[in-house]
């Protein structure tokens, strides 16, 4: 399922940390930095890791199965491209198969419906062929 949150404020501005992230998510698929050295998970991806110091990252993919660990109700627009978008939900993704919690929104559910602990999965906002952005929406059957 293709979303759409916010489309004109769907811009990145990659680095050499994180553009195999963005890469992935073009492709629909969800990945997690990790150290190659000491396996420390570096989420958001960093150019050294925190633990033991080195460079070297390994991509490890994850399911995008995962449940509302924390979340956030907007309900007041910080931008004019925002507007139609009020009330939304900013959420900590926590992963099933992963040990990595990723914010994002929620989204194709009424705010009031999100909860923590909320089953979710990973949903693709297509924003442009080269912006992808994951989002996330209720398993099905889960509400």
């Amino acid at each position: 399922m293709e979303v759409a949150f916010a489309p004109g404020m769907g811009v990145l501005h990659p680095d050499g940390s994180t553009q195999p992230f963005w890469d992935a998510c073009r492709r629909h698929e969800l990945v997690f930095a990790a150290c190659a050295s000491c396996g420390a998970v570096r989420m958001p991806p960093a150019s050294v890791c925190p633990v033991c110091g080195e460079a070297p990252l390994t991509w490890n993919q994850a399911s995008g199965l995962g449940s509302v660990y924390s979340f956030t109700i907007a309900r007041q627009s910080f931008h004019a491209q925002i507007d139609d978008y009020v009330p939304y939900v900013v959420a900590v993704i926590a992963f099933d198969d992963a040990p990595v919690r990723l914010i994002s929104n929620v989204v194709s559910v009424s705010p009031e419906d999100v909860h923590i602990g909320l089953p979710v999965q990973v949903a693709w906002d297509v924003v442009s062929p080269e912006v992808v952005i994951p989002r996330f929406e209720p398993r099905r059957g889960s509400r």
